[in-house]
């Protein structure tokens, strides 16, 4: 790496790659080695690389230098969460990504140089702001396989019959946003679907739009959908100022929060309350997820779900708590997230 790339880098706020350790990336019941070519940043806590079968344009994935246990996971998700924002901010036009597409070709046949460049300005030659998705897959009961994503929303890699591709990197409930710290945590040590069945759930899944939730009959019609209602600027009936984001800050609003964090040492005012605290958590997961919500708005997301985190942890830790009315406490939560993504992909 030359002069010029690194200074580049950090131009566009990337971290600038130290030493490089040994990796691998899941990708199914593939295990992907990781070049050093592939590297796109590097930190003290993990290391960012092109996914060598990318799914989309842009396809990166976060992965840890040392497993993080429970209770240093929220601080390993909060630093991904701060990569998540720094990336997309400096790679969020056609230009930035084209940049990006020119700098890793080459890299695995799926980042294929010149080609690909071409085949991306094609398909983004009206568009205005690139939408990612962020997540991490959630498929085993531990963490060993704790890895983010970032992909950019065209979902590009995925073939036109691969329903259960498409709806597994749109899944609320497979493919979580980094700050969904207890939800992660939640389903370690659960029963998980094993990947086949995952699969199937994911094939007779209803293709949507993950911006809207627009059904759609193929891979092909979403994406198309996709590129022309939530991504493309229509100058016709634009009137906000180059540049700014079109979406009504009305629509912006963060739901309403419990004003009351703490209750009774009995079961039944510590259901209520963890009740009210699971709605407003995975409301705001909900809303965190959308591509269509602005990035200033993400921010207090996030600091609202460590808060909220932090409320459902400390209720459910009374001390006068039983096994049992903790795994109540867990089938409560769970039911509300369902409840709240009603409607949304399984």
């Amino acid at each position: 790496m030359n002069k010029r790339q690194r200074d580049q880098e950090n131009a566009e706020g990337l971290p600038r790659p130290a030493s490089f350790p040994t990796l691998s990336i899941l990708h199914g019941l593939e295990s992907l080695t990781v070049s050093r070519d592939m590297i796109v940043a590097e930190t003290d806590t993990f290391v960012v690389t092109v996914h060598p079968k990318k799914a989309a344009f842009v396809h990166l994935v976060v992965i840890p230098l040392t497993l993080p246990s429970h209770i240093s996971l929220l601080g390993y998700t909060q630093g991904v969460t701060a990569f998540v924002e720094s990336f997309t901010l400096h790679h969020s036009t056609p230009r930035d990504i084209e940049r990006f597409l020119q700098r890793f070709g080459g890299v695995s046949p799926a980042w294929g140089g010149p080609m690909e460049v071409a085949k991306f300005m094609s398909m983004y030659a009206t568009t205005e702001t690139i939408m990612y998705r962020c997540g991490v897959f959630v498929t085993t009961p531990d963490l060993s396989t704790l890895q983010f994503h970032i992909v950019s929303g065209d979902l590009s890699g995925i073939g036109p019959n691969d329903v259960a591709g498409w709806n597994l990197y749109t899944s609320p409930k497979y493919f979580l946003p980094p700050a969904a710290v207890d939800q992660i945590a939640a389903l370690l040590g659960t029963p998980l679907p094993t990947a086949k069945q995952i699969h199937q759930l994911l094939t007779m899944t209803q293709l949507r739009c993950p911006c809207c939730g627009i059904p759609s009959v193929t891979v092909a019609a979403v994406r198309k959908h996709i590129l022309s209602s939530h991504n493309q600027r229509d100058l016709s009936k634009s009137t906000t100022t180059p540049g700014t984001n079109s979406v009504s800050t009305a629509e912006q609003k963060l739901p309403l929060r419990p004003t009351q964090t703490d209750c009774k040492d009995d079961i039944s005012s510590v259901m209520s309350l963890l009740s009210k605290w699971a709605r407003f958590y995975h409301e705001l997961s909900l809303m965190r997820q959308k591509d269509t919500t602005l990035p200033s708005v993400k921010q207090k997301i996030d600091t609202a779900l460590i808060d909220a985190g932090k409320v459902l942890e400390s209720l459910q830790s009374k001390p006068f708590l039983t096994t049992g009315q903790k795994q109540t406490l867990q089938c409560t939560q769970k039911r509300i997230r369902d409840t709240v993504f009603k409607g949304e992909l399984l």
